[in-house]
């Protein structure tokens, strides 16, 4: 096993703001980490992205200050919109790295619909089906300048005692995640509402791999979310009191299979968490939402072989007379895992009075630790791991309206940190930093032909530590829209590239690339 996500906040900037307080992903996840894909992003979009990816400032369907678009809550989706609706979103996305010359590369390929059918504010009904799969290959020389970053923290399992001191490890995967969810919630009392959501998703992994011992890896999960929210006023000002809490079962499978050998790895991690929202309203000008969440997990992995006599890894010694008295066959428990995370969030935004001007700020910050204890009987198929991480991100910024309901402008500052500690002492300390510029804007030529683009300014530190200088880039973003007003559909595309290069020395040499582009079609009746 490979160890997990040091480059969380770095992830995290790139993709935009934090999901849920429960991650979807299992494997693909680890595959996608320091790169600028989120396999677990369920809403997306394409009208913000095609603007620079403004977030902070501009509120919208997509983005909007409530429990259900900011915490996951499914309390929240009966207030999200006023009429029954259905999104399908197509994404494409694609990364390409040769940071220290070791080259990755990350594409993921996605298309989800998501419906929500409301009666009269008094129910409703949301159904979720998401199809999509990435390929991803990655590369770690060790020992390297940057100690092994972007493999040494995967939470997938490869057998560690064929690790060996000085190699290049090439490993590839290909996996596949179809995800499948259906939301109810019910209003009582006129103030407050009741939700409860089931969520199942599968992911199978067909891995390449330089390693002797072949292991393909398969994960599910099941997730059961309830919540609940009430909305009191206080005066002017209308909250929102919001609580909600998941059960999710992750089972991670690993299986080896030959003509001499049988095995497999199950490990199980159940995760448990919660989270509460205070949102508030006032008098149509400000809105915001502070939030606190916190997700654990405490696993056990059992592996099981059965290795014929001929099989290379075999200890017992060939009996020709009896031959099945030289197979082994072993049970054991292979690991003990946990995993604890608190986090508080918050995102406001004010209308000034008398003014076309929005301005919004949002902020993030958490902690996180994270073990691995291996038992090194017969196949350790993990690395130890005792790791905290500590990190936040913060965005803020202003959007105009332009005259006539044209459009607007609108730029935006994002930084986010993350420190990493290894308890284990086995890896230096690294802290993770980015820092972006956002510009963009939205012209309509024609009232339902809306015409999109932007620019991103990219600063990025993999490790503020190591005395390299940090890495420049930019990203440039477009997109258009088109509306139907009689069919109450619209339809967005957006489309965005970037290149990452050192200013230093050669200013011409790219470290990495990355494209996107979206399709979101949206039907409201």
């Amino acid at each position: 096993m490979l160890r997990r996500g040091a480059a969380l906040a770095l992830v995290s900037t790139l993709t935009g703001w934090p999901g849920p307080a429960v991650a979807q992903a299992q494997i693909s996840e680890a595959w996608a980490r320091a790169s600028t894909i989120d396999v677990d992003q369920r809403t997306f979009s394409a009208r913000l992205e095609g603007m620079g990816g403004l977030q902070a400032s501009v509120e919208e369907s997509s983005n909007r200050i409530n429990t259900y678009g900011f915490s996951d809550n499914p309390a929240g989706l009966l207030a999200d919109q006023d009429s029954s609706s259905m999104e399908e979103s197509s994404r494409y996305d694609k990364f390409n790295d040769a940071y220290f010359t070791s080259p990755h590369s990350v594409v993921q390929r996605r298309s989800g619909l998501v419906a929500a059918f409301r009666h009269e504010q008094g129910w409703v009904l949301g159904v979720e089906g998401i199809y999509g799969g990435i390929n991803a290959s990655r590369h770690a020389v060790y020992p390297s300048p940057d100690n092994e970053r972007f493999l040494r923290d995967f939470d997938i399992l490869y057998p560690s005692s064929f690790d060996p001191a000085i190699s290049d490890y090439h490993l590839g995967a290909s996996v596949t995640a179809p995800r499948v969810g259906v939301t109810y919630g019910r209003k009582f009392l006129k103030k407050i509402t009741v939700a409860g959501r089931a969520r199942y998703r599968h992911e199978s992994e067909s891995r390449i791999a330089p390693n002797p011992y072949e292991l393909n890896t398969s994960s599910t999960q099941l997730a059961l979310t309830g919540g609940a929210l009430m909305t009191p006023h206080v005066g002017p000002a209308v909250l929102t009191v919001a609580l909600a809490g998941t059960w999710a079962g992750n089972h991670v499978r690993g299986l080896s299979s030959g003509p001499f050998n049988d095995d497999h790895y199950d490990w199980n991690r159940p995760e448990v968490g919660y989270n509460a929202q205070l949102g508030v309203r006032y008098k149509g000008w400000l809105r915001g939402i502070v939030d606190g969440r916190h997700y654990s997990s405490d696993g056990e992995e059992i592996a099981e072989v059965n290795w014929a006599a001929q099989y290379f890894l075999n200890p017992l010694p060939i009996n020709i007379a009896n031959p099945s008295l030289s197979v082994f066959k072993m049970k054991w428990s292979a690991l003990l895992s946990g995993l604890r995370h608190n986090e508080v969030a918050s995102r406001w935004m004010v209308d000034v009075p008398r003014t076309p001007a929005h301005l919004g700020i949002q902020y993030r910050y958490y902690r996180e630790l994270e073990w691995v204890r291996p038992n090194d009987s017969v196949l350790p198929s993990a690395l130890p791991l005792d790791v905290r991480r500590l990190g936040y991100q913060a965005l803020g910024g202003v959007s105009v309206d332009l005259p006539e309901g044209r459009g607007l402008v609108g730029t935006e500052v994002e930084l986010s940190r993350e420190g990493r500690a290894d308890h284990l002492g086995i890896f230096p300390d690294i802290a993770v930093s980015e820092m972006n510029y956002h510009f963009g804007a939205e012209y309509r030529a024609l009232s339902s032909l809306p015409l999109r683009a932007g620019v991103v300014l990219i600063r990025r530190d993999p490790d503020r530590r190591d005395g390299v200088p940090p890495l420049k880039g930019i990203r440039v973003t477009g997109g258009a829209g088109y509306f139907w007003p009689f069919l109450g559909t619209q339809i967005d595309a957006s489309y965005s590239h970037e290149h990452v290069h050192f200013t230093p020395g050669d200013p011409s040499e790219e470290i990495s690339r990355g494209d996107q582009a979206a399709v979101v079609l949206r039907y409201a009746f």
